[in-house]
């Protein structure tokens, strides 16, 4: 127990100043007006700045600016607004209404937008209860422009002089779970002869991580690469920094989708080829961790020296894999069984040194004028997108399916049920109650209810031991130090840890209005009186309230992963029969296929917070997702091993199957939007018949072409290359089959 209660104060650096910095911004403004004799006006100027310093996000520093200032005008005007219109009761309930769906739309627009709306929210709910006239209005707009003010001078003398990097420590982060994924790539390969099979499942969670590192790391980069900003030489290395791991971990997913078709064949029975792909990818591993420290500091390491070793292991391995094609290249030309050579994980190899390369000339020349040549059009693409981006959301969570609008309606509903119960009953400091509601709601019923239990349990044992320091303290420097700290543990916790928070917060606001009225405990029994009424209405808002939203919602994201795949698909094929020679299709696609990926895990982990009866199959979605993720490592390595066919002779006869599993994809994903099974079974579905007729026909040995040409036959390299198309392209079609046999037994 005595462990407990020390960690309820342990707390890291980074958010210890984060607390330092909220409880400065309060603070300062109170003192200053207690000197002053201008009691009600400091609380006013406190909460001014407490507001906008609760705001500040880790942005890149003009997107700090602009949203601390656009906070302190939204705190303002809802204080100014609530003042008067609170002391109407029916207009006090509208302006409820259209604020709380206003401010839950806002996070369409992700989190930055999002902290800087709650605060203007918390402002307009408080002044709600708070009425007053025009003068008082202006008067509290005054003060609370002063107190904010002083955060925002506060926050952006410390984002000086500690300067904060989300962006590069995003990029960073790719990296590293590219390298994990890598590495559990090695091991793989290297256990082949013990464990001949489940390479790639072995590495699906490093494979996950690297997916959610990479909608990270563009979601953070993008929010800088707006139409309305400057873009910094820094922030254009980020980005191509950030193209360079896409290129990474599409050659790393086609480096272990080659070595694992290789492995069973090859690398198993040949000591020398297992030894010498182990020592490749020692260092490749080692030519990423020395490039990571570059990326991140600057640091200097023999990164070019490690390239070079890479050379020399891929040159050795090579000349053995040079030796030993010689040795089978004539029953293989003879018997058409494999087609896969191990020259194949030779180029993933040399891809990937060049990627590499490609982040060291990156670091080196920053504001190289090739560097802008490579990434201009992207960068110029990205920002022509942002502002049709923002519309494209508006419209897109303006309907019911969005789990946004569904969330926004519920916190509207649920918040100004909370104003009419406190206007129409009249209880004292009643604005705690919306302010409880907004805090606890989530989309996710799991987090809702652990917020509304932790909330009350916490604000019961806050308010008490606030309850009692309010009796038995009257020493105002004692009281102003346990306001100081008790403000800056709970801002440490936040938004982290809700209950921490709360249990530190409690003691926090009823001692600072135990500084403007004296001896007023009974306001934390209060407190907690109206915590528990905010509590019990956000849980019961989520249990009425699309109850089955987050597996709605964890539908809806299953159903986009299908079509994102379905459309990459499309795009890697179109682009290898039209040979174009804009490359932007694909790798957007490709992009998209894992930003969706990484919101259908966040989903699913979501749903695993749910009551076992709002659930749904947890197994069937875990299936889908890994069909999913298999059927992306197919497609990638289908185009790695497009671009490498020197004879293209066969690839008009994959149309059909690529067309075939397009329709199928489609059909998969509306049963899985509206949760229904399909009802033909595998062996009677006459799209999966016409999708296995059109893979056979790609099959070594069989005739090619369209019926008419059913009797010729292929010059040898045409034969190769039919069976090599066949190699990546079986793998697949069964991922397609496997994930309509999912929904039928749904």
């Amino acid at each position: 127990m005595k462990l407990d209660i020390r960690s309820l104060f342990a707390v890291d650096r980074p958010a210890l100043l984060t607390g330092v910095r909220i409880t400065t911004s309060a603070m300062v403004p109170l003192i200053v007006g207690q000197l002053l004799g201008q009691s009600t006006f400091a609380l006013m100027a406190a909460f001014g700045g407490l507001n906008v310093a609760a705001s500040d996000t880790d942005g890149f520093f003009r997107i700090q600016i602009l949203s601390l200032i656009a906070t302190t005008v939204g705190i303002i005007v809802a204080a100014f607004l609530g003042t008067i219109v609170g002391n109407i009761p029916w207009g006090a309930i509208l302006l409820t209404l259209a604020a709380t769906l206003v401010v839950g739309l806002a996070g369409a627009f992700g989190n930055t937008v999002s902290r800087a709306s709650f605060p203007v929210l918390i402002a307009l709910l408080i002044m709600l209860g708070r009425p007053g006239n025009v003068s008082s209005a202006l008067a509290r707009c005054e003060t609370m422009l002063i107190g904010a003010g002083f955060a925002i001078a506060l926050s952006l003398l410390l984002a000086l002089v500690h300067t904060r990097q989300p962006g590069k420590n995003a990029v960073v982060a790719y990296y590293r779970s590219i390298q994990a994924f890598l590495d559990k790539a090695r091991e793989v390969a290297l256990s082949w002869q013990d464990e001949p099979a489940g390479g790639e499942k072995a590495a699906q969670n490093e494979q996950t991580a690297a997916l959610q590192a990479h909608l990270t790391a563009h979601t953070t980069l993008n929010t800088r690469l707006s139409p309305l900003l400057y873009i910094s030489a820094q922030h254009r290395r980020l980005f191509s920094l950030t193209l360079a791991a896409d290129r990474l971990f599409d050659a790393a997913v086609v480096l272990l989708e080659d070595l694992e078709k290789a492995g069973h064949i090859t690398i198993t029975h040949d000591e020398h080829i297992r030894t010498s792909v182990g020592q490749a990818l020692h260092s490749l591993l080692l030519s990423l961790e020395r490039c990571i420290p570059l990326i991140e500091n600057h640091q200097a390491s023999p990164q070019q020296q490690d390239l070079r070793q890479l050379q020399q292991a891929i040159g050795v391995l090579r000349q053995q894999v040079t030796a030993k094609q010689q040795e089978t290249d004539q029953r293989q030309r003879v018997n058409h069984a494999d087609p896969f050579q191990l020259q194949h994980v030779i180029q993933d190899f040399e891809q990937m040194q060049e990627i590499l390369q490609d982040v060291l000339n990156i670091e080196r020349l920053p504001t190289a004028r090739s560097e802008d040549e490579r990434s201009g059009e992207l960068l110029r693409h990205f920002s022509q997108l942002s502002m049709g981006d923002i519309r494209q959301r508006v419209r897109d969570n303006l309907n019911p399916r969005s789990q946004i609008f569904r969330d926004a309606m519920r916190l509207s509903l649920t918040g100004t049920l909370a104003v009419a119960l406190y206007e129409l009953f009249h209880l004292p400091y009643g604005y705690w109650i919306p302010i409880i509601v907004v805090a606890v709601l989530r989309p996710q019923f799991g987090v809702t209810r652990q917020r509304a239990v932790r909330g009350i349990a916490a604000t019961v044992v806050g308010g008490t031991i606030a309850a009692l320091l309010i009796v038995s303290v009257h020493n105002m420097l004692f009281l102003y130090l346990l306001l100081i700290v008790s403000g800056v543990i709970a801002y440490s916790y936040f938004p982290n840890s809700f209950g921490r928070f709360y249990l530190f917060l409690t003691p926090f606001i009823l001692l600072l209005i135990d500084m403007l009225d004296p001896g007023s405990w009974q306001t934390a029994f209060i407190r907690i009186l109206n915590t528990l009424i905010g509590g019990v209405l956000a849980y019961l808002a989520y249990t009425l309230l699309w109850p089955k939203e987050t597996r709605v919602y964890a539908s809806d994201q299953l159903a986009d992963l299908i079509l994102a795949n379905r459309d990459y698909l499309h795009y890697v094929v179109t682009d290898a029969l039209e040979q174009h020679i804009d490359a932007h299709p694909p790798y957007q696609a490709s992009g998209h296929v894992k930003s969706t990926y990484a919101a259908c895990v966040d989903a699913y982990q979501q749903l695993q917070d749910e009551p076992e009866r709002l659930r749904g199959n947890l197994a069937h979605i875990g299936k889908m997702m890994s069909c999913n993720q298999y059927f992306y490592d197919s497609v990638t390595s289908l185009a790695s091993e497009l671009s490498r066919l020197s004879d293209r002779s066969c690839i008009t006869d994959f149309r059909q199957v690529t067309q075939e599993g397009e329709k199928l994809l489609t059909n998969v994903a509306d049963a899985v939007r509206s949760e229904h099974r399909l009802l033909q079974p595998v062996q009677q579905c006459e799209g999966i018949q016409r999708l296995q007729a059109a893979i056979a026909r790609l099959q070594t040995g069989q005739p090619a072409g369209d019926a008419k040409n059913q009797h010729e036959t292929r010059p040898l390299e045409g034969k190769e290359c039919q069976a090599a198309v066949y190699t990546y392209l079986k793998p697949l079609t069964d991922a397609v089959i496997g994930m309509y046999a999912e929904q039928v037994k749904l």
